[in-house]
């Protein structure tokens, strides 16, 4: 049933089981990102909520945009970021800062539960 050469695994249907592994290895760790993308978008969302609730909406105001600075001061360098992009700002500082170590740590967990020894 089997036939096995040095670099790949067949089944009498010409099946190539390291191509299908990788693709299988793929699909899962783009599964994994697109967790972890969802779960950076969930918080980002949470946060601007919570600033619409608590600050716009209770003290009727609005913000056209923010100012990004490392510090207070005039002498801090000012970055303009309009208000309806601080989402994606947050979305993409975040995924750069955290979602290779996100997936990491979810392949670890998927690892464990399916008793594999990696």
């Amino acid at each position: 049933m089997f036939s096995s050469t040095k670099h790949s695994h067949t089944y009498n249907n010409n099946i190539n089981f390291n191509n299908y592994k990788m693709k299988t290895t793929n699909a899962i760790e783009d599964a994994l990102k697109e967790k972890a993308s969802a779960e950076i978008s969930k918080v980002v969302e949470n946060f601007i909520q919570d600033i619409q609730t608590n600050i716009i909406d209770k003290y009727r105001t609005s913000g056209y945009y923010y100012d990004l600075r490392e510090r207070w001061g005039e002498d801090s360098r000012k970055i303009h970021v309009k208000a309806a992009h601080v989402d994606s700002v947050l979305k993409r500082m975040l995924a750069e800062a955290y979602l290779d170590r996100m997936v990491q740590c979810k392949s670890a967990e998927l690892i464990k539960k399916l008793s594999l020894d990696i």
